[in-house]
């Protein structure tokens, strides 16, 4: 008794390919016309952070500087320059970048009101923090 093996027909053989992701980001925003979200990136930065320095008193070349304070402040400045890195390279990286940039802010005013500093410029610069936070939070959610 024989067994004889037929080869596989064409239909059999063919295995359907999966099916591509949708594409969740938003074209708006990530294409050659999507100059909304890092315009206004650039105008929270422009913005919020002049305002800082336009009502911070100045600094006291006398006064102690505590090593959070440096942190925060290291933190926020390479925030600030990856954002411009990020946007000139076009990648939502500058989105997430704004809002880590704007959480160091609010919490340097936070650290700064811990240290014993008063006046309205601290809650400038706790509102401007939150402010460039929420920029870079809606802006990322809006690419993702």
């Amino acid at each position: 008794m024989s067994t004889t093996i037929e080869p596989a027909t064409d239909d059999a053989t063919q295995i359907a390919a999966p099916a591509a992701p949708p594409e969740r980001r938003n074209p708006a925003a990530t294409s050659g016309s999507g100059w909304l979200l890092p315009l206004v990136t650039v105008a929270a930065w422009v913005g919020l952070v002049s305002l800082v320095f336009a009502v911070a008193p100045p600094p006291d070349p006398d006064a102690p500087v505590d090593m959070l304070s440096v942190v925060l402040s290291e933190v926020f400045w390479f925030s600030a320059l990856g954002t411009l890195a990020a946007l000139v390279t076009r990648s939502r990286w500058a989105y997430g970048l704004t809002a880590v940039g704007g959480v160091t802010l609010a919490a340097g005013a936070v650290v700064c009101f811990a240290g014993g500093h008063t006046g309205a410029w601290i809650a400038v610069q706790a509102l401007a923090g939150v402010g460039l936070a929420t920029v870079g939070g809606a802006s990322l959610r809006a690419t993702s």
